[in-house]
């Protein structure tokens, strides 16, 4: 079997389609997955689909992130709405120890 090159980077998958065909023994479908695997092309797919796949996958959690920080920025609204009562009760409540001090001493 001949060496696939670079410049023939198809030729590998003609190669492997007629050794196949022919019922190719043992050693010859290593030979072949082996020089497919050295192939250029098929690491150069490769990492196109990783790329893609990371893109995809990072847009998802995107996404999910986005969702949970619009539910935590509404989370802390009401909390900081509820502060600002609780600091209104306070201040109404020293008010009034103030007055009964006035009138007590």
């Amino acid at each position: 079997m001949e060496h696939v090159t670079e410049p023939r980077c198809f030729s590998w998958l003609f190669i492997l389609g007629q050794r196949i065909g022919d019922c190719m023994d043992i050693e010859s479908a290593v030979t072949a997955a082996s020089n497919i695997a050295n192939s250029q092309v098929v690491w150069s797919i490769l990492c196109i689909c990783l790329v893609v796949y990371v893109f995809w996958n990072s847009n998802k959690r995107e996404e999910r992130l986005m969702k949970n920080l619009e539910t935590l920025t509404e989370a802390q609204g009401d909390q900081a709405n509820t502060m600002r009562e609780i600091s209104k009760s306070l201040t109404s409540l020293e008010c009034r120890m103030d007055r009964m001090e006035k009138h007590i001493f």
